[in-house]
């Protein structure tokens, strides 16, 4: 084993942190950009591509780092992204390489990285996780061997940059920091994440940093979306805003429900059970119950019939 002792690791001197995009992106890293459908996500990528490789201030505020950039799209296709990408910029040679509806899988890692590493390419950009592999997004195990294998460009010095999608929203409204579909492995690889929500009415995109491994989290902003029928589509950043986050009573039940089941190996459990357990960490019964109901609607959790009339409930 190649042990080092305590003192050698603090005497050890390491580079500063590259940011391809400052405070967001770090360079040789995993970042995640996570959002509900129609949040302008895929928008949000593009746009940090064209910054990258031309080296631009993402939204006019974040500096990067010039660097090659390679598209692995499996959600938008060829006539889209041209479409997207003349709305978005008039330049022409920009550094990135496109590859489109090629049925990549997290298994074919290898294969680009090393055409990223002739190229000199330090950034791929996935659209999405989903499409690039086949397991259930819900097993840690199974996610844990897919995270495995996309942290291959990690260690490569490649960074990576995913697209993924949140579950759907419960009746007591969104949380950044949890709506991510799947395994909470999804969150717990990547070494920065940001979220993105839609404000409809005022044609705004929130964006929260939910997670970084090297910084401090950059505060959430807002950026505003260009008027309908404009020529060109342009983020305009607008400016911080207060992180509001605050969490109802059967949020915080939920939470307590799901460690409670991480905790001893997803036994089934009835609700008399539940709420037992739950009780004395400060939940109400009733908060309780309708946290399992919100779980149920979220496929979060399940149930099956058992004795008598009890139901018996487990992660999905």
């Amino acid at each position: 084993m190649d042990l080092i002792s305590f003192d050698e690791l603090l005497d050890k001197e390491f580079p500063p942190t590259t940011w391809l995009v400052k405070g967001l992106v770090p360079a040789g890293c995993i970042t995640m950009v996570s959002g509900y459908t129609t949040s302008f996500k895929t928008w949000l990528i593009l746009d940090m591509a064209i910054c990258i490789a031309t080296g631009e201030k993402l939204l006019g505020q974040f500096s990067t780092t010039p660097s090659k950039v390679l598209i692995i799209d499996e959600e938008s296709g060829e006539p889209i992204l041209q479409k997207r990408f003349l709305l978005m910029t008039q330049k022409r040679g920009l550094n990135i390489k496109i590859l489109s509806y090629k049925n990549f899988e997290s298994k074919e890692s290898g294969e680009v990285i090393k055409y990223c590493l002739d190229n000199e390419i330090k950034v791929v950009i996935l659209d999405s996780l989903i499409r690039s592999h086949s397991s259930d997004e819900n097993s840690s195990s199974e996610m844990a061997r897919v995270s495995k294998r996309l942290a291959e460009f990690k260690s490569s010095g490649i960074a990576l940059i995913f697209i993924h999608h949140n579950r759907k929203s419960g009746k007591n409204g969104s949380n950044p920091r949890e709506d991510s579909r799947g395994s909470s492995e999804i969150l717990g690889f990547v070494d920065s994440a940001i979220s993105i929500e839609l404000i409809a009415k005022k044609r705004q995109l929130k964006i929260t940093q939910i997670k970084s491994r090297l910084e401090e989290e950059v505060s959430p902003f807002l950026i505003g979306l260009p008027e309908k029928g404009s020529p060109m589509f342009k983020f305009e950043y607008i400016s911080p805003c207060e992180n509001k986050e605050t969490k109802s009573k059967p949020q915080i039940a939920a939470e307590h429900i799901i460690a409670l089941f991480q905790g001893n190996d997803n036994q089934e459990q009835c609700q008399k059970e539940i709420i037992d357990a739950i009780r004395p960490a400060g939940a109400g019964e009733s908060s309780i119950k309708e946290a399992i109901n919100d779980l149920i609607t979220d496929n979060i959790l399940q149930a099956r019939q058992g004795q008598g009339n009890s139901q018996l409930y487990s992660l999905k």
